[in-house]
């Protein structure tokens, strides 16, 4: 009897270590598997932060011009002869005023029959940070 029992005592721990190696070597090899996944994403950040990069070199002023003047195309910087100049239509300010006088003398009656819309005001708040708490 006693050597019935002690083999399915030897069994029983023969099982027993059978799975916790079996579990061991899952933990292992999930470790494994995700240093090797860290180790891609940086690689892939490497990779997205060059290309980028490219990306902002190409899309430069000083790029594009090079290129533009690379090509045989038919474009010149401006010179003196090549801009136009044209005279201001700004009001002085010695001629809002007299407006802004006309319009304070004009005769209160008539000042009925105007429609004016009302006037929207822009109010400028402090924008919410979405972590804040309300």
């Amino acid at each position: 009897m006693q050597l019935w029992r002690f083999v399915k005592g030897m069994f029983g721990v023969t099982v027993l270590a059978l799975i916790y190696i079996h579990m061991q070597m899952n933990i292992y090899a999930l470790a494994y598997e995700g240093k090797q996944r860290e180790e891609h994403i940086v690689r892939l950040k490497e990779q997205n932060t060059r290309v980028a990069n490219d990306i902002f070199q190409l899309k430069s002023a000083s790029h594009l011009g090079r290129k533009l003047l690379t090509q045989d195309a038919e474009l010149k910087f401006c010179d003196q002869n090549s801009v136009v100049r044209m005279a201001s239509t700004r009001v002085s300010t010695e001629q809002s005023k007299l407006a802004s006088d006309n319009q304070s003398k004009t005769n209160p009656f008539m000042k009925l029959f105007t429609w004016r819309s009302p006037v929207a005001h822009a109010e400028e708040r402090e924008s919410r940070k979405p972590w804040a708490r309300r």
